[in-house]
């Protein structure tokens, strides 16, 4: 099942993250400073994904298919590392079917991807996740946002059958152990994945 557009601000798994990490929705709605970090966090997700986003439409509006696998895949993580110095912040994309191994996701993201994907196959994904979490110099908001395929997506994404010649050369000779073929439009391709301080 696809999508259905249900969509729900924050959700709660009982018994599926580690006992360390779970779900605090509450805190954004009693906690001003975990207010104040998940509005930040938001911006900070929106600002990576749109920066990307136009990268890539770029690249395909242009025809420059091998460009796009690039820029999706590589370029990508030279503007995340400009961004992160840009704004001090913690973030980058996640995925448990990767292109490039830069995107692996800690503990944390896997278990929160897997939910992800559980809750987008019964059509019930959430906009977003957020919890609060104790990190290693204090409270840190871990927030995800969940990125589905669409029509553009499977451009590199798709069924290998259906890429472009030119796109599945370049991903023999540059992803030999590629995973991130074979979506379908609303397929859940991952996330972004953004860390924010908490101030008590």
């Amino acid at each position: 099942m696809r999508q259905s557009g249900l969509r729900m601000a924050a959700w709660v798994v009982v018994g599926v993250l580690p006992a360390t990490v779970g779900l605090a929705a509450e805190a954004t709605t009693s906690d001003p400073g975990a207010d104040a970090s998940l509005a930040e966090a938001r911006r900070l997700a929106g600002d990576l994904t749109g920066t990307i986003r136009e990268l890539l439409i770029r690249e395909l509006k242009e025809g420059r298919f091998e460009g796009a696998l690039r820029a999706c895949s590589e370029t990508a993580q030279q503007v995340t590392a400009a961004w992160r110095e840009r704004t001090g912040a913690k973030g980058r994309r996640v995925s448990l079917r990767l292109r490039n191994p830069e995107n692996a996701p800690d503990a944390y993201e896997r278990a929160v991807l897997e939910e992800l994907d559980r809750l987008n196959t019964a059509g019930r994904l959430p906009e977003e996740h957020y919890r609060v979490v104790e990190g290693a110099e204090g409270p840190v908001l871990r927030y995800l946002k969940p990125m589905v395929a669409n029509q553009l997506c499977l451009k590199c994404h798709g069924p290998v059958e259906g890429l472009a010649p030119e796109i599945r050369s370049q991903l023999a000779e540059r992803y030999p152990e590629d995973r991130a073929t074979g979506y379908a439009v609303g397929d859940l391709r991952g996330a972004v994945s953004v860390v924010v301080n908490v101030t008590r």
